[in-house]
C-alpha cells in the first residue's frame, strides 16, 4: 500500500510540475502533500481495521466482474480527470491566467481536509466501499444504513465533490472549476446506473431508499 501510494503521488507531482515548467509551485506542493498525507492515513488505517476493504480499493479501476456501463464511465472518468489536473498545472502553474486571492486557497485546503474525513466514515461504516459498481456475493454483500449512510444514499460521492472544489481552490485555477460542471454530471450519471443496479441485485437497498430519500444533499437531491 505504501509503495503504490507514494508511486502514485510521484508521478502526480512529476507530472503537474513538468506541465508547470517549474519545481518552486508551493500551491502545487500543498495540494499534493495534502492529499498524499490523507490517502497514507486511510490506508494506513484500513491496513489495521478492514483489509478487504484496502484490498477493494487496490483492485484496478476496470475489471472483469464489473458493470459494463461503469467500465464505460471509469473510462471517461479517468480521460477527463487527467484533462482537468493538466489544464489546472497549465493555467495555474504555467500560464498564470488565475489569480485567486489566499483565502481562497486556505478554503480548498479546509475541503480536501472534510474530503478525507467523509472518507473515513464511509470507510469505517462501508466495508463494501469499492470503488467500481459490482455486487460482492464473495463478502456477502448488504445494505449499509448507519453512519453518513443515515443522511445520503452516496456519501462517498459527497466527499468526491469536495475534493472536485478543493482542487482547484488549492492549486488556483478558475479553469478547474470550469471543469465542474462536466465532473459532476458525469458523477450525477454514475450515481444514478449505479443505484438502478442496487435496487435490481442488492436485497433490502429499494427499502433503504425510500427510507432515506437523499443521494447527495438532504432537501435537494
Amino acid at each position: 500500500m505504501v509503495l503504490v501510494t507514494t508511486g502514485f503521488f510521484a508521478i502526480l507531482a512529476a507530472f503537474m510540475l513538468m506541465l508547470a515548467g517549474r519545481v518552486f509551485w508551493p500551491a502545487a506542493w500543498v495540494f499534493v502533500g495534502e492529499f498524499y498525507a490523507i490517502c497514507m492515513l486511510l490506508g494506513i488505517w484500513l491496513d489495521r481495521h478492514d483489509r478487504n476493504l484496502l484490498a477493494e480499493r487496490l483492485l484496478p479501476v476496470v475489471q472483469a466482474q464489473q458493470e459494463r456501463w461503469d467500465k464505460i464511465l471509469m473510462a471517461l472518468g479517468t480521460a477527463l480527470t487527467t484533462a482537468w489536473i493538466t489544464m489546472m498545472a497549465l493555467d495555474a502553474g504555467r500560464w498564470h491566467h488565475s489569480q485567486l486571492p489566499v483565502w481562497l486557497h486556505v478554503v480548498g485546503v479546509v475541503l480536501l481536509a472534510t474530503c478525507g474525513y467523509i472518507v473515513y466514515r464511509v470507510f469505517r461504516e462501508n466495508t463494501f466501499a469499492a470503488p467500481i459498481v459490482r455486487l460482492q456475493l464473495e463478502r456477502e454483500h448488504k445494505v449499509i444504513s448507519s453512519g453518513p449512510y443515515s443522511y445520503v444514499r452516496h456519501p462517498m460521492y459527497v466527499g468526491t465533490l469536495c475534493f472536485f472544489v478543493a482542487a482547484p481552490l488549492i492549486l488556483g485555477s478558475l479553469i478547474g472549476l470550469c471543469f465542474l460542471p462536466s465532473l459532476i454530471v458525469l458523477l450525477a450519471v454514475r450515481i444514478v446506473l449505479e443505484e438502478r443496479t442496487l435496487r435490481l441485485k442488492l436485497p433490502g437497498y429499494p427499502e433503504y431508499a425510500e427510507k432515506v430519500r437523499y443521494r447527495l444533499f438532504p432537501g435537494l437531491w
